[in-house]
């Protein structure tokens, strides 16, 4: 079962520098952000920055003591690439959908010896995504139980759900993650019930 790290790092999250600080520390999968500003893909998690919310803000607003604070996707793979034998989970935030064109002009450029799988809570990202690239790995990001209709099945490959609603999406017939988990006291229930994975701020308590 995979420990995947939430936001690459707690201590530094989505960021190269906590990337390489976690796969110092032992770790080969991880969750990253994916979200949009006006002229590049970053690696961010929220709609707004210092009051302003991103869709107005070019990457260079992104600065913090005259610093750039955020990461761009591209910089990111860059980096990436240099790795072999991970799991890269890209969460894809907010609601423009020409972060999908984007994602498909970068990803034939993911080297080969990593799994990638892009995930998302809107569903529309996930369908576009799957029809320009069949064979990529698309999963559903779901906060509770909502019934998913037959035809939406073909544009899944995967959900993400929370703990409580395992059996719930367990009739789907598809690979199943769990989010936000701390601790470990039900991971051998976890694993019966055929739970793939989870997004944790704390991988070191599944070591």
């Amino acid at each position: 079962m995979k420990i995947i790290c939430n936001r690459i790092s707690r201590l530094y999250p989505n960021s190269i520098y906590g990337f390489i600080h976690n796969l110092n520390m032992g770790f080969t999968s991880f969750e990253i952000d994916l979200n949009t500003c006006i002229n590049e893909v970053l690696l961010y998690n929220y709609d707004y920055f210092n009051g302003k919310h991103i869709k107005y803000l070019y990457k260079q607003n992104f600065c913090l003591d005259g610093k750039y604070c955020v990461n761009t996707f591209i910089e990111f793979i860059n980096i990436l690439n240099n790795y072999n034998n991970l799991d890269i989970f890209f969460d894809i935030k907010g609601s423009d959908i020409d972060i999908i064109e984007y994602i498909y002009f970068i990803y034939p450029r993911l080297n080969t010896n990593n799994q990638y799988f892009f995930q998302s809570y809107n569903y529309n990202f996930l369908k576009k995504l799957k029809r320009k690239i069949p064979s990529i790995n698309c999963g559903l990001l779901v906060n509770g139980y909502i019934p998913i209709k037959k035809k939406m099945l073909k544009y899944i490959d995967f959900f993400c759900i929370k703990e409580d609603f395992i059996h719930c999406f367990s009739e789907y017939g598809k690979d199943i993650y769990l989010w936000n988990i701390i601790y470990n006291n039900d991971i051998i229930n976890y694993k019966n019930a055929g739970v793939k994975g989870i997004i944790t701020n704390y991988p070191e308590n599944f070591q």
